[in-house]
């Protein structure tokens, strides 16, 4: 029932996510923050396992798998949605911390770019916790997918000006 499912967690890119923006703060990474690191990379794995070989994340229920609701949540479902709501607050804390201290204001303006495909990418986990907890309403996953989108719209564009700021473009 599950294997439609794998290979769609965000999970990973999370933690990937997570990681990233711990490297953006301004000083070296010390004990405290490879511990969080390496905390988000467990989470990420142990998202990834029970997704993959078990049902108590996810199971269909009946209608079409392309729906949201259409999926049982499973026991650990909201602890592992919980987690990564926290990977994804901290990611933001990380990037608005690095833009108030940011020393000019184009790597302010970067940051706050960030913080705003962060806000918008976080919210898959709160909408998949109401929509498949809920069952209010359809939702297809094409929505999940779309928001990851815009994330990777606003990063591009971010890249983009930023290249063309440097290139005095």
């Amino acid at each position: 029932a599950n294997a439609w499912l794998q290979g769609w967690s965000v999970a990973p890119s999370i933690a990937f996510w997570h990681h990233a923006t711990m490297l953006m703060r301004p000083g070296k990474m010390n004990a405290w923050r490879w511990t969080r690191v390496i905390a988000g990379y467990l989470i990420a794995l142990a998202a990834i396992q029970v997704q993959a070989f078990t049902q108590i994340l996810f199971s269909v229920e009946g209608g079409d798998p392309l729906y949201l609701n259409s999926l049982h949540a499973g026991p650990l479902y909201s602890i592992f949605g919980i987690a990564l709501i926290v990977l994804t607050s901290l990611s933001v804390a990380h990037l608005v911390r690095s833009a108030f201290i940011a020393p000019t204001e184009i790597v302010r303006r970067q940051l706050m770019t960030l913080v705003t495909a962060t806000l918008i990418t976080g919210l898959i986990a709160p909408v998949s916790l109401v929509s498949s907890g809920l069952d209010l309403f359809p939702m297809p996953m094409v929505v999940m997918s779309g928001v990851l989108a815009v994330f990777v719209g606003m990063i591009g564009y971010g890249v983009a000006r930023y290249s063309a700021l440097v290139e005095k473009r």
